[in-house]
Formats: C-alpha cells, structure tokens, sequence
C-alpha cells in the first residue's frame, strides 16, 4: 500500500477531529493573551490542514492544557505553559513514521517513469522488498488491473527496470 494515497485523508479527518475536539472542550481565542496555544477552533483547523507535521502534535501534546485552562470555572487569564518536550518527541515520531512509507516513492516514480518511457502503461509502481546491492523487487499496477512484478536497479544515478520472471 502506497501512504501517499493515504497520507491526505489522515491529515483532513485528523484536523477536522482538532476542529471538533477544540471546540467540545471550549477552546477560545482570547485576544489579551499572547501564545502559541491562543487560538480557536477555526484557527486549529486551519493550523492543522496547512502546517499538520506540526500543528497536530503541538494540539495533541497540550491538549489537556487546554482542557485545563477552559474548564468550567476555571482561571482563563493563566497561560499554560507549551510541553515542547512532548511536542517535539511526537512530531520527530512522526516525521520517522511518515519517512519510513514514504522514502521508496523517488524510486518509484522513478521506475514508472522508466517503463513509460519504454511504452509500457501503468497505473503505479511500489517497492515491495529491498534486494540489497542496488536492487528492489516492485510491483506494477496495470490498467486492466493485473500485477506484474518487476526488478528494478539503481545504479550510477539511474534507474533499470526489468520482468522480475
């Protein structure tokens, strides 16, 4: 399974659960406040669908500061303080997580690009096993539907693409 496909509904069904979560534990921006944490749902939202890599985990690291803080009765003038310690262990994981499924997709696309320049139609190359010396076992996704697996080689920069029977 290629993330890429993926990796866009995760980032809009994540920021719209900020936008709703945001709003549920009344969150509100307070114009008299300076901080990072000062901002409304809508703002999360936004936040969230443009700058997710790091908006996402800074909300879900401080979110029960922010629960906290809007409580009811409790003392809204109080800033919390940010948990970067948290934010940034949760967004380096993140960014290692998203980078291991995503480090083929140069090679592939690549590849796709080899065999369409050799005429070959195709939907979608993935990269389904390291062979190790420069070598990969990948999978071509065919218009018809059919699978057709393929080697690929990279070597000096360039790309080779073959029949892997």
């Amino acid at each position: 399974m290629n993330i890429g496909n993926i990796l866009p509904f995760v980032v809009l069904g994540t920021s719209i659960w900020v936008f709703i979560d945001a709003r549920k534990i009344g969150v509100r921006k307070m114009p008299e406040h300076k901080s990072m944490l000062n901002a409304s749902p809508i703002g999360w939202l936004i936040a969230s669908l443009l700058i997710w890599i790091v908006a996402f985990p800074f909300y879900i690291a401080n979110r029960s500061k922010l629960k906290d803080r809007f409580a009811a009765g409790a003392d809204v003038t109080k800033a919390p303080t940010v948990e970067w310690k948290k934010a940034l262990i949760i967004m380096g994981t993140l960014i290692l997580v998203i980078g291991f499924f995503l480090r083929n997709i140069p090679l592939e696309m690549s590849a796709k690009k080899a065999l369409e320049e050799n005429g070959t139609e195709c939907i979608s190359v993935t990269v389904e096993k390291n062979l190790g010396n420069g070598f990969h076992l990948g999978k071509v996704l065919m218009p018809n539907g059919a699978t057709v697996m393929i080697t690929i080689q990279e070597k000096d920069g360039m790309v080779f693409v073959r029949d892997a029977q």
